[in-house]
């Protein structure tokens, strides 16, 4: 976008003038709505060993780094299951996310307006007949503007 102002014609030597000028822009910016998740360091799998199962819980310190972007508020939705938990809670928000029957969500109503890191925790309630193993890494993270 240009503007251009055209200039004031030249005023004789010892002369006066009085020269009065206004103008008006109307100017509208549109912002495009912005909600981005990038997801990294999301282990492939998880190690349930038997003092796991003992205590019926697996924590996982490192769930994933999560980096949203955002100017619009958000909901981050958590789903995913496997037969060797029965619910699941991920921390790193503002509030825990409790997952039950596969699925669980945050809101934030309020976005940064400019981009968030945050690094996610979780600890899986071991479902019955759970034995110590290796198994494939439950949960799927998504990110939607609202």
């Amino acid at each position: 976008m240009g503007l251009s102002l055209a200039s004031s014609p030249a005023i004789p030597m010892g002369g006066t003038a009085t020269f009065t000028r206004s103008s008006s822009l109307d100017l509208a910016i549109t912002v495009p709505r912005v909600a981005e998740l990038r997801l990294t360091c999301v282990p492939r799998e998880v190690d349930i060993t038997a003092g796991d199962v003992e205590r019926g819980s697996v924590n996982v310190p490192l769930a994933g780094c999560v980096e949203i972007r955002a100017n619009v508020p958000y909901e981050m939705s958590f789903t995913g299951g496997a037969s060797w938990f029965r619910s699941a809670s991920v921390s790193g928000l503002p509030v825990a996310v409790e997952i039950r029957g596969g699925s669980g969500r945050y809101e934030e109503g309020r976005p940064a307006g400019s981009s968030t890191r945050k690094r996610l925790g979780a600890t899986f309630f071991l479902g019955p007949g759970t034995v110590p193993g290796r198994y494939a890494w439950p949960l799927s993270i998504a990110l939607t503007g609202r």
